[in-house]
């Protein structure tokens, strides 16, 4: 989990529009886990766990990046924090359902999808559509 947030925060460092932090943020998770597809299974079985210290990790790693997300944001009070923290779950959910399902090396073709779904309360349906195309890498 330490790898993967410092993968992440990592990312955005030196992204100045928020929206574009969004998205690599987005971008470097799935690359994390298209590079370590174990690692990423397990990051993303976390909130499954019976073992409470994982799922605190899981959690805790959720929260924190939910913190670095909100920071910069145009409505940060707008949007209510447990559905940033569930937006960014879901991300986690649906990059590890792929892993399982399909071939990581893949994942970066969700991005675009996943970018929109996360900035969609943040700045609305056009908004965030128009920024997941223009973060969109070529693939």
């Amino acid at each position: 989990m330490d790898r993967f947030r410092v993968a992440v925060l990592g990312a955005c460092a030196g992204v100045v529009e928020w929206p574009a932090k969004v998205a690599a943020a987005i971008y470097a998770g799935l690359d994390f886990a298209a590079g370590d597809p174990t690692a990423a299974k397990l990051l993303a079985s976390g909130a499954f766990d019976s073992e409470e210290a994982t799922q605190r990790r899981y959690w805790d790693t959720v929260g924190k990046l939910t913190d670095q997300m909100r920071e910069g944001s145009p409505k940060p009070d707008a949007v209510p924090r447990s559905a940033d923290e569930a937006s960014l779950a879901g991300v986690t959910a649906i990059a590890a359902n792929r892993i399982r399902t399909e071939r990581p090396d893949q994942l970066s073709a969700i991005a675009p999808e996943l970018v929109q779904l996360v900035l969609l309360p943040h700045l609305g349906f056009e908004a965030a559509r128009e920024w997941a195309e223009r973060t969109k890498r070529h693939l």
